[in-house]
């Protein structure tokens, strides 16, 4: 237990904080101003189960994204019988959006935060994913695609080594391998 009053990790008793006189000792919780973050080399560190969820988000991210692709032609060519090359100026198009977005992806975890922008790029790719399997005409499958390459920006590697990035100095290396 760290506090006298019995709480386990988020007060302490400070007498004479904010306003408070000094005898009467008060519960104040622990901000950025007076917090103490552990090692990152301790297996304890907060920064390891954002690794965990950033290994998640890879997973399913490069499942639904970057592989997915060629399941998405072949299912396509099979139950709509377009021509490959017309799904594959998709998946073209996808590629070549999703790296032009990937460029912004620091700027927009600057502006909204790293969980803000994790979960619009889940969100988003799950609704493109969804959309794909529901295309009737070709066009509806470059919007997909397009919808999809957001998704892939907010899920891809260059959110996940600038997330990282936030909770590592020394040991950034091992964190993103």
């Amino acid at each position: 237990i760290d506090c006298p009053c019995g709480l386990v990790r988020c007060y302490r008793h400070v007498p004479g904080k904010r306003g408070n006189d000094e005898t009467e000792p008060k519960r104040q919780l622990l901000d950025a101003y007076n917090y103490i973050p552990r090692d990152e080399t301790s297996i304890r560190y907060d920064g390891w189960r954002i690794v965990a969820v950033c290994f998640l988000l890879a997973t399913f991210g490069w499942a639904f994204g970057f592989y997915g692709q060629s399941v998405y032609v072949a299912e396509l060519q099979r139950s709509r019988g377009w021509p490959a090359s017309l799904i594959s100026s998709g998946t073209t198009f996808f590629y070549l959006s999703g790296a032009a977005l990937v460029a912004f992806v620091s700027e927009a975890i600057k502006g909204f935060g790293p969980r803000t922008c994790m979960i619009a790029g889940i969100c988003t790719m799950a609704v493109a994913t969804i959309s794909i399997g529901q295309v009737r005409e070709p066009w509806q499958l470059y919007l997909a695609n397009a919808v999809l390459a957001f998704g892939w920006a907010g899920t891809s590697l260059g959110m996940i080594t600038n997330t990282l990035s936030l909770w590592f100095a020394k040991k950034r290396g091992m964190a993103i391998s």
